[in-house]
C-alpha cells in the first residue's frame, strides 16, 4: 500500500515507447496468488522480494529481526512461516508456467557462512545498529514499549536448504505441482555504497547514501509500530530514528555495509 505503483505506470508507459512490441501489464496482486493465467507463463523473474512473509508469525520483545536472533521458539515459529509462504508462491507459479517454462529468483538470504544482508561478519551488523537505535529511543521515552516490540520485520532470510527442500522432496505440493530444482548459486554482493566510499572517501554522501536505501525497505515496519500518534508526531520520530543511524555512519564509516547474500535459482516445471 505504501509503494508508489503510479511512478512505476509512468515508467512502464516510458519503456514501451522505445519498442512497439513491447507491451508491459501491471497486475494489482501479491505474488502469493497467481499473477499470469493457468499454464500461460513461458518465464517468470523475481528479485529481491520474497523474504518478505505473507504475515507477521509474531512480534519479537527483544529484537527488531528475526534473522539476528539465536536458534530457539521464535526462529523456528518464523522459518515454518517462511517455509509455508515458499510453498505458496511456487505453487502460484506453478499453475502459471507452462510445460517447460522456467523461473529465476534471485532471493535474499543466509548463506553457508551465516552471512545475510547487513551482517558480513566483518564490519557492525546493520540490522544489530537498528535495533540498538530503536532501543534507545524506547529508553529516552521517545517511543513505548509497545511501539519498540512493534517493530518486528516481516521478512526471513532464507537458506539454500530451506529454498530447495520443497523441490526435491517427491512428496511435497511443489514437486508434484511439477516444479523442479533446476539451478541454485549463493553469492555475496558487496555493498556499492561502501564500494564508492572506498574509492572518493566522501564519509558524508556514504552516511546519507546508506541511510537512504536503507529507509526505502524498512520505513514501513518502524511506522507501523505506531497506532495512536499523529503524522506529524510519527515522521519526527522516524526522521530522529534515520538521523541518529547516518551520524553513526559518518562516525565510524569503515565500520558500516550492506553487502547482499543472495540467492539466485532456477526453476522449471516438467
Amino acid at each position: 500500500p505504501s509503494n508508489d505503483f503510479n511512478a512505476l505506470g509512468q515508467t512502464s508507459s516510458f519503456l514501451m515507447q522505445d519498442d512497439q512490441n513491447l507491451v508491459v501489464s501491471m497486475v494489482p496482486r501479491s505474488f502469493y496468488q497467481p499473477v499470469c493465467p493457468p499454464n500461460s507463463l513461458d518465464f517468470g523473474f523475481s528479485s529481491t522480494a520474497m523474504h518478505w512473509l505473507s504475515k507477521l508469525p509474531k512480534h519479537l520483545n527483544y529484537h527488531t529481526h528475526i534473522n539476528v536472533c539465536d536458534q530457539g521458539e521464535d526462529k523456528a515459529i518464523f522459518q515454518a512461516q517462511s517455509q509455508l509462504d515458499w510453498t505458496t508462491i511456487l505453487l502460484a507459479r506453478a499453475k502459471e508456467l507452462k510445460s517447460g517454462g522456467q523461473i529465476v529468483s534471485a532471493n535474499l538470504s543466509t548463506d553457508g557462512k551465516g552471512r545475510y544482508l547487513g551482517n558480513n561478519q566483518v564490519d557492525l551488523n546493520m540490522h544489530d545498529v537498528l535495533h540498538e537505535i530503536w532501543k534507545q529511543m524506547q529508553i529516552e521515552g521517545l517511543i513505548k514499549p509497545e511501539e519498540y516490540v512493534g517493530a518486528t520485520f516481516q521478512n526471513y532470510y532464507r537458506t539454500e536448504a530451506e529454498f530447495i527442500a520443497c523441490l526435491e522432496d517427491s512428496q511435497s505440493e511443489v514437486y508434484q505441482a511439477g516444479l523442479r530444482l533446476g539451478e541454485i548459486q549463493t553469492i555475496l554482493i558487496p555493498c556499492p555504497y561502501r564500494s564508492q566510499y572506498e574509492e572518493d572517501g566522501d564519509t558524508e554522501k556514504f552516511a546519507q547514501g546508506l541511510t537512504q536505501t536503507i529507509r526505502s525497505w524498512s520505513e514501513h515496519t518502524f511506522r507501523n509500530a505506531f497506532t495512536n500518534r499523529s503524522h506529524e508526531d510519527v515522521l519526527d520520530i522516524v526522521n530522529q530514528f534515520y538521523a541518529r543511524f547516518t551520524a553513526r555512519v559518518r562516525e565510524n564509516p569503515s565500520q558500516f555495509s550492506m553487502d547482499y547474500s543472495h540467492t539466485h535459482l532456477r526453476i522449471y516445471k516438467e
